[in-house]
C-alpha cells in the first residue's frame, strides 16, 4: 500500500442490482489471474450556470459463492480487496466506477498479493494519476517473482 500511514475512507459503494449491472453491460472488462475488473466511465455532471464537473467513481465488490462454499474465506477476500482500493482510491483518476469480481480462488492468501493484482489492473486500464502510477510501478517492482505471473485468462472488451 502507499508510503504513506494515512488513514483513508473506504470509497463510495455501489450497492444496487442496477448499477452493477451497467457497469457489467456498459464498462471494459479485464480478467488477470483470479480477478476481474470492470470499469466504466461515467458522463460530465452539469450545473447551470457551472463548468461540467467530473463525478467521483464509486466501487462494487462480488465474491461469488463458487469461490469458495465458506462466508468466512469468501469475507477474507473481500476485506483483502477493500483494503487494496481504499489505500489505493486517492490515485485513482475521478469519473470511474469499478466493479470487482472474484473468479477463482487466489493462488497466494494474502493481502499484498491481491494489491499486486489489483494495481496491474488499475494500471493496464490508466486509471492512476501520475503520482500514483509512480508509487504503483515501484509497489510493483518491489514484490516478489511469484506476484507477476500471469496464470490465468487475461481478456480485454
Amino acid at each position: 500500500m502507499p508510503a504513506e500511514t494515512r488513514k483513508y475512507p473506504l470509497p463510495p459503494r455501489l450497492r444496487k442490482t442496477g448499477d452493477f449491472r451497467r457497469v457489467r453491460r456498459y464498462g471494459k472488462r479485464r480478467r488477470l489471474e483470479f480477478l476481474v475488473l470492470y470499469v466504466n466511465r461515467l458522463p460530465l455532471r452539469h450545473e447551470p450556470g457551472r463548468d461540467p464537473v467530473m463525478q467521483q467513481g464509486r466501487v462494487g465488490f462480488t465474491v461469488p459463492e463458487k469461490v469458495s462454499k465458506k462466508a468466512v474465506k469468501r469475507n477474507r477476500i473481500r476485506r483483502m480487496m477493500k483494503e487494496a482500493v481504499r489505500h489505493w482510491w486517492p490515485y485513482i483518476l475521478k469519473g470511474h466506477d469499478l466493479v470487482l469480481i472474484v473468479g477463482g480462488v487466489p493462488k497466494i492468501d494474502r493481502a499484498d498479493y491481491i494489491e499486486a493484482v489489483f494495481l496491474r489492473q488499475l494500471l493496464h486500464f490508466q486509471l492512476l494519476d501520475p503520482e500514483g502510477r509512480e508509487l504503483a510501478e515501484k509497489k510493483l517492482a518491489n514484490f516478489p517473482g511469484e506476484y507477476h505471473e500471469k496464470s490465468g485468462r487475461s481478456s480485454s472488451s
